[in-house]
């Protein structure tokens, strides 16, 4: 099996396991779910809502829809309670001015309640879950009205109230607690982790996965209700549209994440500027649902959603584009973008009224993204370990290159603007020795065996003098037949060109021939560049010496021949 399907079958099975408490929590025991509705005009007094003379309109919970303000009753329930564990109306914060409740009793009496926009940070729980506790009585509970009224955003509210015992309630905000805390220190994690390797790596997605890390946790502040900690006395519509705009950023910076995190030549340039485009124009609907005026509030959360129609589908289009160009990385990016990529679609199917609302499907933007940036994470690891192998294969090619480019290709030797150039290069306080080496009546080789034998010569003496050179040392062919020598000044000047004429005088040459070869020798420190220059000419002079006086010798500059070591005549 790949390593790749053994990623994608982890990831799936991690999704399962992290969302599973999820999916179990959206089958909260709610009393009033699936319960028939009736809905009165909002003009109804209290005295009259309870009375069955009104004819109003009735169907299952959810389905009775209508625009206005209203009252919504549901009856034929028996609550008991006690009062340590009375029952607790809930609703998801939304965009309106007041929610008013009343609870009528089995032996006649009501009960009435009203949360107004100001006041929901009083009553705020986890999930950003308003919960108003009901009155325990010795009498149960009956029936239960609800009106909104100024809820300018013109969608069905019904599905957004669950009536739950307050016990159920904290043992399931105790397993939201812990599911948000796990979320947000695996964001938090995520978001330190990879902000050092930005400061290291300096990869533009990196930092770009940083923001969308950043704004997934700004977002979670707002959709678990922990704004109100900041801000008590946040209103609930302010909290709307903060989690809307954040909402918004994130979707724009996870935009621009996915643009940087391919290769590229995996996404053509217009693809990368369109997606830009929408991440713009995504934050800049949050912007304007989040300052525009209360009185055109819906029309701004149309064309909020209206852009979320177009963005949503543009990550999935990104992943096509680079996979049909064989991106590398694309399998990590759509296994990472799969799970936010149905929570996305299905809270747009909640925006546009068409599925219900519930506290899964709220939460489900938030874990989601928190398992994708966990991840991702993963994709980003495979992504600079891809870049890695790009650049250590493109610096063996341009070592390669380089190499070529500086290798004699006859000999194998550096070649001379491959030697000059690395031994100004090596200009320091310590002495210097340079060696020159021409061999002996090269051409007449070339004149009587032809140059495929001249070309063998060649080999064979470039081969021994790279092989008698010490270790460190520069050894090149300048041209023709004449090589050169840098190397530390250590020893007898004359030993190293001794010991080469010696070697040289029993080598079999091209299967037979014998060959000579003139030195010259000279020492210099090379502290400037014009350093390099002197010791050159004082090489070349000594070459020329040993030419001169009989070849088949050495010669060191500005000392007198020795016999003994230096002149080498043929025995």
């Amino acid at each position: 099996m790949r390593i790749s399907g053994i990623l994608l079958r982890a990831m799936i099975a991690l999704a399962s396991l992290l969302l599973a408490p999820q999916i179990a929590h959206a089958a909260d025991r709610d009393a009033i779910a699936n319960r028939p509705v009736c809905v009165l005009p909002g003009a109804t007094s209290a005295d009259r809502i309870f009375a069955t003379s009104n004819h109003p309109r009735c169907g299952p919970y959810g389905t009775v829809r209508v625009a206005s303000a209203h009252w919504r009753i549901v009856s034929g329930l028996s609550l008991a309670a006690t009062p340590d564990d009375p029952w607790t109306l809930r609703w998801q914060n939304f965009f309106a001015d007041r929610v008013t409740i009343i609870a009528r009793y089995a032996d006649g009496e009501t009960v009435s309640a009203a949360v107004a926009d100001g006041d929901v940070g009083r009553y705020i729980t986890i999930n950003a879950m308003v919960g108003l506790p009901l009155p325990a009585r010795a009498a149960p509970i009956t029936d239960i009205a609800i009106r909104v009224d100024g809820g300018r955003i013109n969608r069905d509210q019904s599905d957004y109230f669950s009536l739950a015992r307050q016990s159920e309630i904290a043992r399931d905000g105790k397993v939201d607690l812990l599911m948000w805390g796990l979320f947000a220190g695996v964001a938090l994690a995520m978001l330190a982790y990879n902000l050092m390797l930005w400061t290291v790596l300096r990869f533009r997605f990196l930092l770009l996965y940083c923001v969308s890390v950043a704004a997934i946790l700004a977002y979670g502040v707002t959709w678990s209700g922990g704004v109100f900690l900041i801000d008590p006395a946040l209103t609930g519509s302010d909290a709307v549209r903060i989690n809307f705009f954040l909402l918004a950023c994130l979707g724009g910076s996870v935009l621009w994440f996915a643009t940087s995190f391919f290769e590229e030549w995996a996404l053509p340039a217009i693809a990368r500027r369109a997606a830009g485009a929408v991440a713009v124009t995504l934050i800049g609907a949050g912007a304007l649902f989040a300052l525009g005026p209360a009185s055109h509030i819906a029309l701004l959360d149309r064309l909020y959603y209206g852009v979320f129609a177009i963005a949503i589908p543009t990550m999935p289009c990104l992943c096509l584009l680079a996979w049909r160009r064989r991106s590398a990385v694309a399998w990590v990016f759509a296994a990472a973008w799969a799970v936010p990529f149905g929570a996305a679609l299905l809270r747009l199917l909640n925006g546009y009224d068409l599925i219900p609302t519930s506290i899964s499907l709220g939460n489900s933007t938030f874990y989601s993204m928190c398992f994708e940036s966990l991840i991702s994470t993963l994709g980003i690891a495979y992504r600079i370990r891809q870049i890695q192998r790009e650049r250590d294969a493109a610096n063996a090619e341009r070592s390669d290159l380089k190499r070529l480019a500086d290798t004699d290709p006859l000999t194998g030797l550096l070649n001379r603007r491959a030697f000059l150039d690395g031994a100004i290069e090596a200009s320091d306080s310590k002495p210097h020795r340079l060696i020159l080496l021409d061999i002996d009546h090269f051409k007449s080789v070339n004149d009587r065996h032809g140059h495929l034998t001249g070309d063998i010569v060649l080999k064979d003496f470039a081969l021994l003098l790279a092989a008698l050179a010490p270790a460190g040392a520069r050894v090149g062919r300048l041209g023709g037949e004449e090589f050169a020598v840098l190397m530390a000044a250590t020893g007898r000047p004359s030993d190293f060109a001794a010991d080469f004429l010696t070697a040289l005088r029993t080598l079999d040459c091209a299967g037979g021939l014998r060959i000579t070869a003139s030195i010259g020798v000279a020492e210099a420190k090379l502290v400037a560049a014009e350093d390099w220059t002197t010791l050159y000419k004082a090489a070349d002079a000594a070459l020329y010496d040993a030419k001169t006086t009989g070849r088949n010798r050495a010669r060191i500059h500005g000392r007198a021949p020795d016999a003994r070591r230096v002149s080498t005549a043929a025995a």
